[in-house]
């Protein structure tokens, strides 16, 4: 993952990822560009660090789990 001069850190999350005869455990960035553009960058396993590792599992519990009670909401109008 590189940042620009300028780039800010908006959120991590990690997501457990597979299909058929691959699984991956990314983590993905979402950063903020000085002019205030968005863009996603991601962390392969191999560039983690232990205690990425060590949260990946439970961030992607919550990551899954907001996503699904925001759908829910944004379902129901938003409200």
């Amino acid at each position: 993952m590189r940042l620009n001069d300028g780039d800010r850190i908006v959120v991590a999350w990690s997501e457990n990822a597979n299909g058929p005869g691959w699984s991956n455990q990314i983590i993905w960035v979402l950063i903020r560009a000085r002019g205030g553009d968005l863009r996603e960058d991601s962390i392969q396993p191999s560039e983690r660090t232990r205690e990425m590792a060590a949260l990946h599992d439970v961030s992607d519990v919550v990551s899954k789990e907001m996503t699904a009670w925001v759908k829910a909401w944004s379902e129901r109008g938003g409200r």
